[in-house]
């Protein structure tokens, strides 16, 4: 009877720890895309954003970034610099050195931002998103990517999203490759 009760209570308190972890914020995916050569084949791998054409597969996520630092854009929100660990610079090297002449889109949460274009190698292991981030935004990436000045960014973090839910669109149609399949768009 004991060791039932033993149980069950252990059963519970695990429980209990499982709610728990899944109650916590989840961290903000942060990702950059390259733009792809041909919008016609492989087209289940392409991310249509604002006329171009971009491969799904990220070359940097947010599990490269060792560090983030932000600043304010003029317009008022703000921007971030990435500094990736220092594993995967020589990688971002390459990439950007095979790929110059294509734009990179970064992108916060499944939100795409102004796409940057290559005009040489990125040797110094930065990353950028100019503008367009908020103090909700600075608040859930410190969760996984730690910030360079701390004590500044704190004092830019929000506890609510000021941004209101999207709207769904009044034009439904989906673009289409050559064999009828829809490209993904942001």
């Amino acid at each position: 009877m004991r060791t039932r009760h033993k149980l069950m209570s252990a059963a519970t308190a695990l429980a209990a720890v499982a709610m728990l972890c899944q109650c916590q914020e989840q961290p903000y995916p942060v990702y950059f895309l390259t733009e792809a050569d041909n919008s016609v084949e492989g087209s289940r791998f392409l991310v249509y954003h604002n006329g171009r054409y971009y491969v799904r597969q990220p070359i940097i996520t947010h599990n490269e970034i060792a560090k983030f630092q932000s600043n304010i854009a003029p317009d008022g929100s703000y921007g971030v610099s990435f500094k990736l660990k220092d594993d995967y610079k020589l990688r971002l090297y390459q990439h950007t050195q095979a790929n110059i002449g294509k734009r990179m889109l970064p992108m916060v949460n499944a939100m795409a931002f102004s796409p940057m274009l290559i005009n040489a190698p990125v040797t110094d292991g930065v990353l950028c998103i100019w503008n367009g981030l908020n103090g909700y935004d600075l608040r859930r990436l410190s969760n996984k990517i730690e910030p360079v000045n701390e004590k500044m960014e704190k004092t830019r973090y929000l506890k609510e999203n000021p941004r209101r839910a999207p709207f769904m669109p009044t034009d439904t149609t989906k673009e289409k490759d050559s064999q009828g399949r829809t490209f993904r768009s942001i």
